[in-house]
């Protein structure tokens, strides 16, 4: 009995002492994990061609990209181009991009649109940050603004696979997994 009782509060121990190891950026991306992100009916496709919400195209994950308004939209934008490499790796997945800004950037939105983006790019416009508020546990820290989805639009996998290489192979191990279900 003394026995069970030890490894019991040892247990314990462990695992609260674990929870202190963990740094808040793991913190909250175990928070964000199998969230459900839900997209607001505000968001305006920036190609006519794409349908209301082409994030339910053909059941598959979808990487979404959120450049916030906290963050200068601008100069996110100017980053579109540098997913073209991971877009040819994910051939099967939509790369969807979030683009929230303030009034004071509209005229410049636009101008980088059309400078940095392609009509294969899937890219909604979100003027009132309804994608944020809709999903509050997504934070601030731009590092957690870029998730896979699966096609029930639950988080799998979080962080930019641009800036980490560890994050690009969980993206891989993922992709082939999902390739290998069809």
């Amino acid at each position: 009995m003394k026995c069970n009782i030890f490894l019991f509060f040892l247990m314990v121990t462990l695992s609260i002492s674990s929870c202190k190891d963990k740094s808040p950026l793991i913190m909250l991306v175990q928070n964000m994990q199998d969230k459900e992100i839900v997209f607001p009916q505000s968001l305006i496709p920036v190609h006519t061609e794409v349908d209301s919400l082409a994030v339910n195209i053909n059941n598959t994950p979808r990487l979404i990209v959120y450049f916030s308004k906290d963050m200068c939209t601008v100069c996110n934008m100017e980053k579109i181009p540098e997913w073209d490499g991971i877009k040819s790796s994910f051939k099967k997945w939509n790369v969807i991009y979030i683009l929230s800004f303030s009034e004071q950037e509209s005229q410049k939105i636009l101008d980088a649109l059309y400078e940095n983006c392609t009509n294969d790019d899937i890219i909604y416009l979100d003027k009132g940050d309804k994608f944020k508020e809709m999903n509050p546990f997504i934070g601030d820290n731009p590092l957690l603004h870029v998730f896979l989805i699966d096609s029930f639009n639950r988080i799998k996998i979080v962080g930019d696979p641009l800036y980490n290489e560890e994050v690009l192979k969980l993206y891989n191990d993922y992709y082939k997994k999902s390739v290998k279900m069809e």
